[in-house]
């Protein structure tokens, strides 16, 4: 099976994703020992509302430029939108990028997360 691109901020594809979420909403098992929260994701309509990414390893030079890229405030993003399969293009900000270095090899980020937040209000 072929790779599909699933996202690609401001002209540059985002490899190594081991992590994505557009769902309608995502919530804790009851087994999971946490109290069930639930996260709604998009607005009644269905519009997508925010993406949650996880990166894997990753190249600190790669990671960085993915990083830069997150401090526009006003990004143009395309996703594969899970329901339908095609890609869609919105226009985000990030909200509070996470990054973590792989202990021991710090030439690499063991995983980078973010949430991308569309700019888009639904009133």
């Amino acid at each position: 099976m072929a790779y599909k691109t699933l996202l690609v901020i401001d002209g540059v594809t985002i490899n190594n994703i081991v992590s994505y979420d557009d769902l309608a909403s995502t919530q804790d098992g009851e087994k999971s020992g946490r109290v069930p929260s639930l996260h709604m994701n998009r607005d009644i309509l269905g519009r997508i509302m925010s993406i949650d990414v996880t990166l894997g390893i990753t190249p600190v030079n790669e990671g960085m430029v993915i990083l830069n890229l997150l401090k526009n405030p006003e990004m143009r993003v395309q996703f594969r939108d899970s329901e339908t399969d095609t890609l869609k293009t919105i226009e985000c900000y990030c909200v509070d990028p996470k990054k973590s270095r792989l202990e021991g090899m710090m030439d690499y980020f063991e995983t980078i997360q973010f949430q991308l937040v569309s700019i888009a209000r639904y009133d």
